[in-house]
């Protein structure tokens, strides 16, 4: 099941159709708006987690940057094979969404090279 999840999630990214949110568990990839290049790999490990993130990463190959993800829950951020996460932006003041929930935007920075 969970090859047949992952080839849905890079239909999905192929065609620029991708999910709004991350399933329970599943992983996926942060694209550039511009080139489409992966740059950062996102795990999720608590999706029930009371956390909104706003997520934007930076394009090392043109320069652009990601269209905002919005993901609910606990996650991790993956490095891929030539793009290395030089910084990770976190706010210093706490917000919250209407619903309660933790809320954060986050802006990461990646460069070319090897992990």
């Amino acid at each position: 099941m969970a090859k047949t999840r992952t080839n849905y999630l890079a239909r999905e990214l192929a065609d620029h159709r991708a999910s709004e949110f991350i399933e329970d568990g599943a992983k996926e990839f942060i694209v550039c708006s511009a080139c489409g290049k992966q740059l950062i790999e996102i795990w999720m490990v608590r999706p029930k987690a009371p956390l909104t993130t706003y997520i934007t990463v930076d394009c090392p190959f043109c320069g652009d940057k990601s269209f905002k993800k919005t993901i609910r829950g606990q996650y991790c951020l993956g490095h891929l094979e030539s793009r290395t996460v030089v910084m990770v932006d976190t706010p210093t003041k706490v917000e919250t969404t209407p619903e309660g929930a933790l809320l954060q935007k986050v802006h990461v920075k990646t460069e070319k090279g090897e992990v």
